[in-house]
């Protein structure tokens, strides 16, 4: 079979994501426009299979890539930042208020909220007014109502940095 272009390269080309074209490939026929080759196998396209493809894209509404959940935050210059005010004064905070927030922080942070559970990869924590689980790498140097620079990913809260000790940055 004289195969033209892999499916991950046409993904980038037309913008989709591989799931995306995966499903729009369903549409298609398996060794007239596209079939498996190589090794690892891949998904390989034939010059009929590219413009079958293009066929589909243009009955498909226009397809908008997702802008990631940090430059959208970038692009508003706001994040979910605590008061120092509303910072709770004890010595688990006290990097963010004696020294004032650090070059690596993030926008958004979180205050812890709960960390005994029997997953220690997981902590419970307070986030835009909402409590919610956390995602850590381990849970025993977290402190309860200690301020934490989080990252999100859709609806996934993940730790941006982890305390070096109990209650300590």
């Amino acid at each position: 079979m004289n195969y033209q272009i892999r499916e991950i390269e046409l993904a980038n080309q037309v913008g989709l994501s591989r799931v995306e074209v995966k499903k729009l490939r369903e549409r298609l026929t398996v060794d007239l426009h596209w079939g498996y080759e190589g090794s690892p196998r891949a998904v390989w396209y034939t010059a009929a299979g590219v413009s079958a493809f293009e066929a589909l894209l243009g009955q498909q509404p226009e397809a908008v890539a997702p802008v990631p959940v940090e430059i959208r935050a970038r692009e508003a210059g706001s994040g979910h930042r605590y008061a120092d005010a509303d910072i709770p004064r004890l010595p688990q905070n006290g990097l963010i208020l004696e020294h004032g927030r650090p070059a690596w922080w993030t926008a958004d942070e979180a205050k812890v909220v709960a960390t005994k559970f029997g997953n220690r990869k997981a902590i419970y924590v307070e986030f835009e007014g909402k409590k919610m689980i956390c995602r850590v790498k381990d849970s025993l140097n977290f402190a309860t109502h200690m301020v934490i620079p989080v990252r999100r990913y859709d609806n996934i809260l993940m730790a941006a940095r982890q305390p070096r000790f109990p209650g300590k940055w």
